[in-house]
């Protein structure tokens, strides 16, 4: 048979994979409250799987602080669609007394082409102060320490040639000051970037400057600051008098009154591209005290902004992914790789867990087949590898995987990847999965992913100048319908798809359909032939809708064409199901519509003696 080509629409998911689910962290001068990131949500909710904001406090614990449903919908078949709900939610900050909060929210866009427009929006930053209406404004948003002050950075794409854009936005008056930093740029890595008169710390052509409206300091020693992603990470003082950023090989600090900068920590360059920031800084209200990440096994280290008293304040026998250090510089605050959270008192140097692990994923968004397996990437789903045969159980290596409160079964479970088997009656559209792992027991949070099932499609052929064909084999099983053979008026053919709906009885996903007894589509087909050129369609009688016997995850349609051809070229489509079968399509899914163009032998049938 000829090649099968499976055609379903492309996604673009705008969303880069993290190596952590806890991130984003911020907290007060006191440390007494802490904010972050997350895509897990609290156990025994219905929250969503996408990312979150979270508060923690030693009174509540963890508690949500916001989150936002979804509005784009995936697939799509409209074109470009960026989403109008800012919904995936990252970048918290706060003031230094807590009484203002700012959340930065992404849109997605799921068309290629549109989604490297210069002018699309994608980033809008929320600011709530307690008495006042909350504020929205574009772009990724950080506060000054008395919350006076917003910096909105680039709410653009993140794309070399798109100029890059910073606005300081006076929250008491409502004045703003823009500022332009040019293309090259992509986007700020690091939070804390604006003083408590409206000073920032932005890149400029030859590297960083410390500006206040129209007037502007350049760095020295500041060149390379970018990353291989056109990257920059930096933080001010509250007070403007000094800047602690990151370049190639070091962490400096750079004295305003004075224009001098000092190496506080260097590293061994290896010749690798600079990716992502090398020393994660955190500093101090008052500009005295900087944490950040240092070692082979990263861990966290405290300075003087002078240089002086240089001491290690974390033990931990895995290493640090971020870390924030409250504004007194007497707690911070660290996620580890291991993908929980702990709290340090820094004069003690001791660590407490307040966040137990749990773990992530890295494929946070995907589409999945009905009755297929699902494979999810992470780290920390078991202690070892384990397989399963089908039936599929429930749980293997300590691991449960929940589809609408209902169990899934688990083919295989190792360290950094599960696979779950996708029921055939998973709903059309995105529905969420819930991974339970013995290793999490402890945590208030659990993860998950967001997926969505294919939509029904025919499987199609292409060829040069020829329409989308649908594959179709003759009533003897002889060959492929082609051109130099039609199908014939009054024949039997046998249409191949995939993702049509639910089946009974149904196999075990990801295994061959049995002989017998077949398994049958459970939801209404009605297929019709519009032959070309005309625009009538005729009824076509369905004689079999289910899963092709001895085949994996192939729907086989056998329909009786009808007795009269009056065209060599037809389209044959099919509707699967009805919304009184509780199987209700959207236009995003094409109406749940399949079929294709199938070559037609002109006349009609042989009357059989």
């Amino acid at each position: 048979m000829a090649r099968w080509i499976r055609v379903f629409p492309a996604v673009l998911i705008s969303i880069a994979a993290r190596g952590q689910d806890f991130q984003q962290l911020a907290t007060d001068r006191a440390g007494s409250i802490l904010y972050f990131s997350a895509s897990a949500r609290a156990r025994g909710t219905d929250q969503y799987f996408h990312p979150k904001i979270f508060s923690w406090d030693g009174a509540n614990g963890v508690r949500l602080y916001e989150q936002r449903a979804s509005d784009v919908l995936f697939p799509s078949s409209r074109g470009a669609e960026i989403g109008r709900v800012y919904f995936s939610l990252f970048a918290p900050d706060t003031s230094s007394d807590g009484a203002t909060v700012a959340i930065t929210g992404i849109g997605y866009c799921s068309n290629t082409s549109s989604c490297v427009s210069p002018s699309l929006e994608r980033y809008q930053t929320t600011i709530y102060s307690a008495g006042k209406p909350a504020v929205t404004a574009p772009g990724s948003g950080t506060l000054s320490g008395n919350g006076r002050y917003a910096l909105l950075s680039g709410s653009v794409p993140d794309f070399f040639f798109a100029p890059y854009t910073i606005t300081v936005l006076d929250l008491e008056t409502g004045e703003s000051f823009r500022y332009s930093a040019g293309p090259g740029t992509r986007q700020l890595g690091s939070r804390h970037r604006i003083a408590n008169d409206g000073t920032i710390v932005m890149p400029v052509a030859g590297g960083l400057a410390v500006a206040r409206g129209a007037q502007s300091q350049t760095i020295p020693g500041s060149a390379a600051v970018l990353d291989s992603n056109g990257r920059f990470y930096a933080t001010i003082d509250d007070a403007a008098t000094l800047v602690v950023f990151e370049r190639l090989g070091a962490l400096s600090v750079y004295q305003v009154a004075s224009g001098t900068t000092l190496d506080l920590a260097t590293v061994t360059l290896d010749g690798t591209l600079w990716s992502g920031s090398r020393f994660g800084a955190s500093l101090s209200a008052d500009g005295s005290q900087v944490a950040f990440l240092y070692g082979n096994n990263r861990q966290v280290y405290l300075v003087g902004s002078d240089g002086k008293g240089l001491r290690q304040i974390t033990s931990l026998p895995e290493a640090v992914h971020e870390v924030a250090l409250s504004g007194d510089g007497k707690v911070a605050f660290a996620v580890t790789v291991q993908n929980r959270i702990v709290r340090i008192d820094v004069a003690s140097a001791t660590s407490t867990e307040i966040v137990a692990a749990i773990p992530y994923v890295t494929n946070p968004f995907s589409q999945v087949g009905r009755g297929s397996l699902s494979t999810v990437t992470g780290a920390g789903f078991a202690t070892g590898t384990a397989q399963a045969t089908a039936p599929y159980p429930a749980s293997l290596g300590g691991v449960q995987v929940s589809i609408g409160g209902r169990a899934a079964g688990i083919a295989a479970v190792s360290p950094t990847s599960l696979s779950y088997g996708v029921p055939w009656d998973a709903p059309i559209g995105v529905f969420e999965v819930e991974i339970e792992s013995a290793s999490a027991a402890a945590s208030p949070l659990v993860p998950g992913v967001e997926v969505t099932s294919f939509p029904p499609e025919s499987y199609t052929t292409i060829a040069p100048g020829t329409p989308f064909m649908q594959v179709a084999v003759h009533e003897d099983f002889s060959s492929l319908v082609s051109v130099a053979s039609p199908a014939r008026p009054g024949e039997v053919l046998h249409l191949y798809a995939h993702d049509l709906g639910p089946v009974s009885p149904a196999p075990p996903a990801g295994l061959p359909a049995p002989l017998r007894p077949v398994s049958a589509l459970t939801v209404s087909l009605a297929c019709t032939l519009r032959a070309e050129p005309g625009v009538v369609s005729v009824p076509v009688e369905v004689l079999f809708a289910g899963l092709g016997p001895t085949l994996t995850g192939v729907f086989q349609v056998d329909v009786r064409m009808p007795a009269v051809f009056t065209s060599d070229l037809g389209a044959l489509l099919c509707q699967v199901g009805t919304p009184a079968e509780g199987y209700a399509c959207s236009d995003v899914v094409l109406n749940c519509t399949i079929g294709g163009y199938v070559n037609l032998a002109p006349g009609a049938a042989q009357s059989s003696r």
